[in-house]
């Protein structure tokens, strides 16, 4: 399983990085990418395929629902649908509504989540991912 977790503060991204390599994902090999910042995360968004984005949305060059924007959009204009889910250091509601209504996976709040969290969050996040792909038949 390959993820990017991007996030403009180095000591949260250790510790996230901490809980996803302790939470045991079906025994599958975690690779765990980093950026700190937008324009990295497009860089290496356009070169790999991840299985998911862990993205918090106070970054230096956009913040709040603009930033899930800004992501989802550049997702779109280069055709790769990869689930995403929010880390935040706040507990708004109403901001996290607005990021459901936009296609997010999940909603996280730092320093409240724990490993069974981010497991949650990252299984659910990729199981329709991961599922076979059925053809329709005719009836």
């Amino acid at each position: 399983m390959k993820i990017l977790l991007i996030d403009g503060c180095q000591a949260d991204r250790k510790i996230i990085i901490k809980h996803i390599n302790h939470a045991e994902l079906n025994n599958e090999t975690i690779e765990i990418h980093e950026s700190s910042n937008l324009t990295e995360a497009f860089n290496k968004i356009g070169n790999n395929n991840y299985d998911t984005i862990i993205l918090d949305i106070g970054l230096p060059e956009s913040d709040g629902i603009e930033t899930i924007k800004i992501v989802i959009e550049h997702l779109k204009s280069i055709k790769k649908d990869i689930p995403i889910i929010i880390l935040t250091a706040f507990e708004d509601y109403d901001m996290g509504k607005k990021a459901f209504k936009l296609g997010i996976k999940d909603y996280l709040i730092k320093g409240e989540t724990e490993t069974k969290e981010i497991r949650r969050a990252i299984a659910f996040a990729t199981y329709s991912n991961n599922l076979p792909i059925r053809k329709k038949t005719a009836t």
